[in-house]
């Protein structure tokens, strides 16, 4: 712990004991009460017959809610990206059977007959083409920006 000087709005209240709690929050205890700043949370507490926990536990507290609210947050976004790449999946699978069992049908037209193996063959092949295809498209989509020389240096 170490003593500062407090700004000029608390005259009675010279110095303020500085005390650094886990991450980058701090714990400023002064006559008037515990003033807790985190980032993102600012909240004071005055001790009183209402609370009987002490101002570190206040504080160790209100970071265990901001930690679990950022821990709620993350995993609520990995749930929403798992979710796009399922149902990206889903549509490439679909295709994919779709795909085997039109040639299938056709062949069958002609007269030739394919067992569950050649309709199997056939869907991974089309998986392996369709992940080429995207995998294609992503490259283009990341390809930087080609610059051109405008009209009046080209001459």
């Amino acid at each position: 712990m170490r003593k500062t000087k407090r700004n000029s709005r608390a005259k009675r209240n010279r110095y303020v004991m500085i005390e650094k709690v886990r991450k980058n929050g701090l714990f400023y205890r002064a006559e008037t009460g515990v003033r807790v700043n985190i980032p993102g949370i600012t909240a004071t507490h005055r001790g009183g017959p209402m609370n009987d926990r002490s101002p570190t536990e206040i504080i160790h507290g209100i970071i265990e809610e901001q930690e679990e609210r950022e821990l709620t947050l993350m995993i609520a976004e990995q749930i929403e990206r798992q979710r796009k790449q399922e149902a990206t999946q889903l549509v490439i699978n679909t295709t994919a059977g779709n795909y085997a069992r039109v040639v299938a049908e056709v062949m069958r037209r002609d007269g030739i007959e394919l067992n569950g193996q050649d309709c199997l063959v056939i869907r991974t092949r089309v998986l392996d083409m369709l992940a080429a295809r995207q995998k294609r498209e992503q490259r283009q989509s990341a390809a930087p920006y080609q610059w051109k020389t405008p009209e009046r240096l080209r001459r």
